[in-house]
């Protein structure tokens, strides 16, 4: 194998090393993060609410369906969990938590089933 070639393998290899350890690093932070917020979904009289709390201390409690006029609690704690975790990303990304009416709509949470 002539120099040229042997560089160029080297450059790959090492390229591609630096990348490897470059998403292991980052995956690694992500899960910190992602470890030190927490969804909790609960029955209520209204059926059912989330919390989510971030490093074990609640966060937000959501009892009702956000977004929509008047006070629906979720009609399933499958709708609770989905909402949660959409609000679970947005903290994880730094983004703004608030929900709005697409997103629920978007994610067919039901509104007034109880």
């Amino acid at each position: 194998m002539n120099a040229v070639k042997r560089i160029s393998v080297i450059a790959v290899i090492t390229v591609a090393l630096l990348s490897a350890v470059y998403l292991i690093v980052n995956v690694l932070k992500d899960n910190k993060e992602n470890d030190r917020v927490t969804v909790i979904t609960y029955k209520t009289d209204l059926g059912y609410a989330y919390k989510i709390l971030v490093d074990e201390k609640v966060y937000i409690k959501q009892e009702f369906v956000p977004a929509v006029s008047g006070k629906f609690g979720f009609c399933t704690e499958n709708d609770a969990s989905k909402t949660a975790e959409l609000v679970k990303t947005k903290l994880l990304k730094k983004e703004n938590p608030t929900v709005t009416k697409q997103e629920i709509e978007k994610l067919k949470i039901k509104v007034g089933c109880i």
